[in-house]
């Protein structure tokens, strides 16, 4: 067997989700604040177009590089240099896209800002590179980033798990380290809308680095984490192109039908699904309730990512495993996001407000027990 894969643990946060499921199946009422997966559904707009497609027979391989109307779209809306669709490839998912461009542009040395989301650390194990992991909670973090020997630095704007928005003299640095180092710098973008500041700018908006590439899709934003489409965006076509020799050997290619009904809702510019506002909400509902929480209150995303000693002594694994099955709620321990992060936890926020009103209830229940 592949070395790689047994080394390969378990995604924490499916993991958990699953668990709660599990629970749910035995007749238990679990509130699950877990996964990072918008409660809204898809716009009936799209459902509407993607059942059109499919009748009139859309059903069939399609380009590779994703739909050309699709592209199109996508690249009209990319701030910076000039974008066009050869610049632009469509993914069944940002992992898959990760790992494609993991792989295009032979990284051996990944360097992530931890607390980063777990996949980068698994993808870069896939392709077998070395990670290099920064604390960015550490003061020292951008001169450790200087010192550091890495080909590829993944940042996530705004990140998961703690909603960090990197700023424009941020990024400068960033990119002045990369400049130095021959670096790709590949900016995740996954979270944008959800951005409670009004600061967030994409990358491209920020820096003409040409070996920036753009991460980004429709999961979060337009509540479609089960159609898996992403995109990929870069000014080196060379590396889109190897990116999609490897998607036309991996898989084809994307979705038909979901293509064509986001290419109709972008081109007639209806509004996203997922509502950020209802987000901005719940995450003030999150601190009126557990107020301990309010320094760690994250500026994007929809996620709260905080240490267990704001509530009580117990490390991250044993605060989700005994708030699970005492209380009957899921987070996520915070080990997953990084080496330094054992003691911690994320909480997401997007869910139904009356379940997340009563997730909180239950842990500050469990808290006033554990304290």
């Amino acid at each position: 067997m592949n070395p790689a894969l047994q080394e390969l643990g378990e995604s924490e946060s499916m993991k958990v989700a699953g668990l709660a499921r599990q629970l749910r199946l035995q007749g238990r009422d679990i509130v699950s604040l877990a996964l990072g997966d918008s409660h809204f559904s898809p716009h009936p707009h799209i459902v509407e177009q993607i059942n059109a497609a499919m009748q009139a027979g859309k059903t069939h391989y399609g380009d590779p590089q994703g739909l050309l109307a699709l592209r199109e779209q996508i690249a009209a809306r990319l701030p910076g240099k000039h974008w066009t669709p050869e610049h632009l490839l469509v993914v069944p998912g940002l992992k898959q896209g990760l790992y494609y461009l993991f792989d295009a542009i032979l990284s051996r040395k990944i360097c992530v800002l931890e607390p980063a989301w777990l996949g980068y650390q698994a993808t870069a194990k896939l392709v077998g590179a070395e990670t290099i992991a920064i604390d960015r909670t550490d003061p020292d973090w951008l001169d450790q980033l200087t010192r550091a020997d890495f080909d590829t630095l993944v940042l996530c704007t705004p990140n998961n798990p703690d909603g960090k928005i990197f700023g424009g003299d941020e990024i400068r640095q960033l990119v002045d380290i990369c400049r130095e180092q021959n670096a790709w710098l590949i900016s995740d973008e996954i979270y944008s809308i959800f951005d409670y500041t009004n600061q967030w700018k994409s990358l491209a908006d920020l820096t003409d680095y040409d070996q920036l590439i753009i991460c980004n899709g429709f999961s979060k934003s337009h509540a479609m984490t089960g159609f898996r489409i992403g995109w990929l965006a870069s000014q080196n076509r060379e590396l889109i192109a190897t990116c999609l020799k490897l998607q036309q050997h991996i898989a084809t290619c994307v979705n038909i039908p979901t293509q064509h009904g986001l290419a109709h809702v972008l081109a007639a510019e209806i509004e996203c699904t997922a509502d950020p506002n209802y987000y901005f909400e719940n995450r003030n509902l999150v601190v009126e309730t557990l107020p301990n929480l309010k320094p760690y209150r994250p500026s994007g995303g929809f996620y709260f990512f905080f240490p267990t000693t704001v509530f009580s002594d117990l490390t991250g694994y044993e605060f989700a495993s005994q708030l699970l099955q005492q209380q009957g709620v899921a987070v996520v321990p915070g080990g997953a996001y990084g080496d330094n992060f054992e003691n911690w936890i994320r909480l997401s926020f997007s869910v139904n407000r009356s379940d997340l009103h009563e997730g909180l209830r239950r842990i500050e229940d469990f808290a006033k027990g554990s304290a």
